[in-house]
């Protein structure tokens, strides 16, 4: 159960905060170079809670892994509170407000999936993390990821 967790974390960083490079060159950043900038910086630790749940191993108890539900779900809804401060430039409004509803919608799942661990119902904890990758949730998280995209805006994370 341990390595779905990861592997689904892993995903998650990569749909949510994925990206490559951004333009370098010299002169004043665009509104989108700056959007994505603002993106990148409040899903950072986002991004960094991810990594450390990659890196964690896979001897894990369940206290643990309840532990790491919460703390996702903390984590999640903070970045939350950070990007609704972000104003998007025009026309990305609604993309914006996708990015913020699917990690709601995350962090609920988090909670819940926190939840049934914390009950000790193993077949509500397992369902939950089968069914994460698939949930609406990430579903918002990968139509606004490649939304972004489509419209020129690259998030460029940084490596630990």
């Amino acid at each position: 159960m341990h390595r779905a967790l990861v592997g689904l974390l892993a995903v998650l960083a990569v749909v949510v905060f994925a990206g490559c490079g951004g333009d370098d060159g010299g002169g004043k950043a665009s509104a989108k170079q700056v959007y994505a900038k603002q993106l990148a910086d409040a899903g950072k630790p986002l991004q960094e809670a991810f990594a450390d749940a990659d890196q964690s191993g896979a001897n894990v108890s369940s206290a643990q892994i309840i532990g790491h539900l919460g703390e996702q779900a903390v984590t999640v809804q903070d970045t939350v509170k950070k990007m609704q401060e972000i104003k998007p430039p025009a026309g990305l409004e609604a993309t914006h407000r996708k990015l913020i509803d699917g990690l709601q919608q995350l962090a609920g799942s988090f909670r819940k999936g926190a939840e049934a661990a914390r009950r000790k119902d193993t077949k509500s904890l397992a369902a939950a993390l089968r069914t994460l990758p698939t949930s609406t949730g990430v579903k918002k998280l990968t139509e606004a990821s490649a939304e972004l995209k489509q419209q020129g805006v690259t998030v460029t994370t940084a490596s630990k």
